[in-house]
């Protein structure tokens, strides 16, 4: 019976640069959860600045699984709901960090302000269905005087952001002119969401054609019915593959088992082998 096997589902999941998160493969059959939500569970933001990283997410619903009668998200739908998450992370971070200059002589980094202001700022109106992104600048300012600029940099891939320590909250990245900058967060969570704010600003992903009427009014017929009263864990693995060939630069897959076994670390090594080959 189904309580008795060890893994109830194996998932995997592949970011496309014109699709977006999506799920390729299911076994031994659909999964009765919207594949919009396994693909963003699988792939969650962030998740192409790691080479390799574990997550863990549940499902629990009712015994009974039909497929929701109105009208699903459609990747148009998913590319503005990212892309208003985004603006609104701009519009609303400031980030107070130390600030530091790499110097050459000595292949050392020395403190310029132990104090500072990172925020994003760009001119005009910004529209949430526009394909395109407007010019933004990373800013750092002083706190006493915000109007004081330390430095301005376009967000751009010359600016090379890199995150070189995240135990020390440490990132460096390349003004027009002058050495390398450095910069150290006070938090985890404000290092992570800048470097989300720059990844997503130097690759933004393609906006997805309007889709057709009779698409974007397609009703999901019903799935199998599986008993999910009892919570079902998922244990997935993301892996970041560098590929200069594709358009991305790199190749970001998810593999899950979800199973209601609570010895998760034993598969792991089966989902590394698995997503290796």
């Amino acid at each position: 019976s189904v309580a008795q096997q060890n893994v109830q589902y194996v998932l995997l999941a592949e970011f496309d640069i014109d699709k977006g998160s999506t799920v390729k493969h299911q076994y031994p059959k659909p999964c009765p959860i919207s594949e919009n939500i396994l693909a963003d569970l699988m792939l969650p933001e962030g998740a192409h600045l790691r080479e390799t990283d574990w997550t863990i997410f549940f499902l629990r619903e009712s015994e009974k699984q039909k497929a929701n009668p109105e009208r699903r998200m459609t990747k148009l739908d998913k590319w503005e709901k990212n892309r208003r998450a985004l603006i609104q992370l701009i519009d609303e971070s400031a980030f107070q960090l130390q600030v530091l200059e790499f110097s050459e002589s000595v292949s050392d980094w020395f403190i310029m302000h132990d104090v500072a202001r990172c925020t994003f700022i760009y001119s005009g109106k910004w529209d949430k269905s526009s394909p395109n992104m407007p010019q933004i600048v990373l800013q750092i300012s002083e706190v006493e005087k915000p109007t004081k600029i330390i430095t301005a940099v376009e967000v751009n891939v010359d600016l090379q952001w890199t995150v070189l320590s995240e135990t020390e909250l440490f990132c460096s990245f390349y003004p027009p002119t002058g050495n390398a900058m450095g910069v150290k967060f006070t938090t985890f969570k404000h290092m992570k969401s800048c470097t989300d704010i720059v990844g997503q600003v130097i690759k933004p992903p393609k906006r997805p054609e309007v889709p057709k009427e009779d698409n974007v009014h397609k009703v999901a017929t019903e799935v199998d019915d599986v008993n999910l009263d009892q919570q079902i864990i998922v244990l997935n693995l993301v892996r970041t593959q560098i590929d200069k060939s594709v358009k991305r630069g790199a190749i970001v897959k998810a593999i899950a088992i979800a199973t209601r076994l609570q010895i998760l670390e034993s598969f792991k090594p089966l989902l590394t082998l698995a997503l290796d080959t």
